[in-house]
């Protein structure tokens, strides 16, 4: 939230070998054990690897086209939180002024001149049969920037 940590940029050729520790249980959808003399090196195959960084980087400061228009039909606000609910994260409304809870996915789209991050919930609402449901974590967002058209 005060902009000294963000998400670095994802690897996009394709899935990464990781050597993991012995003790490592060898449950990924591809693992291989490299033996070398008497040293047994084990691996694990992981596709979409994300880390967090302080490092700058360009698509941290790429805009996230907006594209959907802030219909107060179309988005829940939440039971416990002065907030709408966007899911999936393609839905921000390009023209809406007040708080977002959004998932965790955004932060691959995250750049802090168009979006601020206020904090992180575990909002209440309600189901088509309105009953009330605890939703997963979401981060609670402002666009810094919305097109009023």
């Amino acid at each position: 939230m005060d902009g000294r940590l963000w998400w670095g940029p994802s690897i996009s050729s394709g899935d990464r070998w990781f050597e993991v520790p012995s003790t490592y249980p060898l449950k990924a959808a591809s693992t291989k054990v490299v033996k070398e003399g008497k040293v047994e090196k084990r691996f694990i195959k992981k596709k979409g690897v994300r880390w967090y960084t302080n490092l700058d980087h360009e698509q941290r400061h790429k805009d996230m086209i907006l594209r959907k228009t802030y219909r107060s039909a179309e988005y829940q606000k939440y039971e416990d939180v002065d907030a709408i609910e966007v899911w999936p994260t393609k839905n921000i409304p390009k023209d809406y002024e007040d708080v977002m809870g959004v998932p965790i996915g955004f932060l691959d789209k995250f750049n802090p001149s168009q979006f601020e991050i206020l904090g992180m919930v575990s909002p209440r609402l309600r189901d088509k049969n309105g009953k009330v449901k605890t939703k997963f974590k979401r981060f609670l967002i402002r666009n810094l920037r919305p097109e009023c058209n």
